[in-house]
């Protein structure tokens, strides 16, 4: 190919908090084997290639090359490959992280340095024992959007990561007690999601009379 071969040399995450704190990902904050698009287009060019992160370095299984001129556009996107994964039935440690799509896109000159920005918002709702439950109680509790996606329970909060194109604002919540539920339907009021950022949501729980 034509060009300068692209090379990953300093990769970042911006906003890297607003992940769940737990697994923890290996330094660097990327998974071991994730694999990252990179993309460079210019006057009608482009040049595509594919980069894995091993040993805490990224490396490339086929090259994408800057291309002739000084200003030229650049898309990063990890994880790979596309169709971007669907919302899964319930979260867990796995999926999380294949839902979690982090990007870059933007112009700029050949560079060995990017910083990649979370597509996904995050939901993480803790429960508060009210009238009638205790901690133990709620310990149990499943919490779902709409009824359809399980938010992930881990260090004492349950967690969900939501496409702002899809959800601009916070949903329906069900919180499963066994065989009773409750609903929060947050109605008009609803506070907004936004890509890169973490909605912080405390819901008291009284058992119902």
């Amino acid at each position: 190919a034509d060009g300068q071969a692209l090379v990953i040399e300093d990769l970042r995450i911006a906003g890297s908090g607003t992940r769940a704190a737990q697994p923890q990902p290996i330094e660097g904050s990327f998974v071991q084997g994730s694999l990252l698009q990179a993309t460079i287009t210019y006057d009608g060019q482009t040049s595509t290639g594919l980069y894995g992160y091993n040993n805490n370095m990224w490396m490339s299984h086929t090259s994408a090359y800057w291309l002739t001129g000084k200003e030229q556009t650049v898309t990063l996107r990890t994880p790979y490959p596309e169709p971007i994964p669907a919302m899964p039935p319930a979260f867990n440690a796995t999926n999380w992280h294949e839902y979690d799509i982090l990007e870059y896109s933007g112009q700029t000159a050949p560079t060995t340095s990017f910083t990649l920005s979370h597509m996904r918002a995050q939901l993480c709702v803790t429960l508060k024992a009210g009238t009638g439950l205790t901690d133990a109680d709620l310990a149990g509790a499943k919490v779902t959007i709409n009824n359809s996606t399980e938010l992930w329970h881990t260090n004492g909060a349950h967690y969900a990561l939501l496409d702002p194109d899809t959800y601009a604002t916070l949903p329906a919540l069900t919180i499963a007690l066994g065989s009773e539920t409750y609903t929060y339907n947050p109605g008009t009021d609803a506070p907004a999601l936004a890509a890169g950022e973490c909605l912080m949501l405390t819901l008291s729980v009284s058992k119902a009379q």
